[in-house]
């Protein structure tokens, strides 16, 4: 069964539930900065790709649409919705899946000022495939991952990001007494970050 109406209700739901009133900061103010009243909100549109640790013929890319808020100072909490495409060869075939992912991240911005902001983040996720990953594997899998980034300033309120994830794959908090081979793979991603 084709899931591929599942990311634009993904997209929808995320941008109605994660749409804040306007906080009023300036471009030129740090994303951490604590002065102003209301809480920091912003949206991230990003596309990424990831490359299996273990076999170098393993890959997999997302597209995904975030919402992150501030919860206190330099941390944030982010929620992610997208979609993932899957490359996986084992011992006989080559397996190709699609999927939809949601993650679950806290962001902390290490360093924070007006022209670069450093965090390293780190959290949780779901993914659902139409195919078992890896093959024998299962198709609804949890993803523990972490990784480091970077946001850049353009222009007005709307930045660049880029950033580097380690994602572990498999089902290993569903089904933890079935075979879990699991998939491991490493990343870059980049987007558009756009403050509230």
């Amino acid at each position: 069964m084709s899931k591929g109406y599942i990311l634009p209700v993904l997209v929808f739901v995320m941008m109605m539930v994660c749409t804040p009133e306007s906080n009023g900061i300036a471009a030129s103010r740090s994303l951490g900065n604590t002065t102003p009243k209301k809480h920091i909100t912003y949206c991230e549109i990003t596309g990424g790709y990831q490359w299996g640790v273990a076999k170098g013929s393993e890959h997999s890319t997302r597209e995904a649409v975030a919402c992150g808020y501030q919860l206190h100072g330099p941390l944030f909490l982010q929620t992610e919705a997208g979609h993932c495409h899957f490359k996986l060869k084992d011992a006989s075939s080559r397996t190709q899946a699609d999927g939809v992912i949601i993650n679950f991240l806290l962001r902390w911005h290490v360093v924070d000022s007006r022209y670069l902001t450093f965090f390293t983040e780190g959290g949780i996720g779901v993914v659902s495939c139409n195919r078992n990953i890896p093959s024998e594997g299962m198709e609804t899998n949890t993803a523990p991952q972490a990784g480091v980034g970077v946001i850049i300033p353009l222009w007005h309120q709307t930045r660049f990001v880029l950033g580097g994830r380690y994602v572990h794959l498999s089902h290993g908090l569903w089904k933890p007494h079935i075979n879990n081979p699991g998939f491991n793979s490493a990343g870059l991603y980049a987007g558009l970050h756009i403050l509230f």
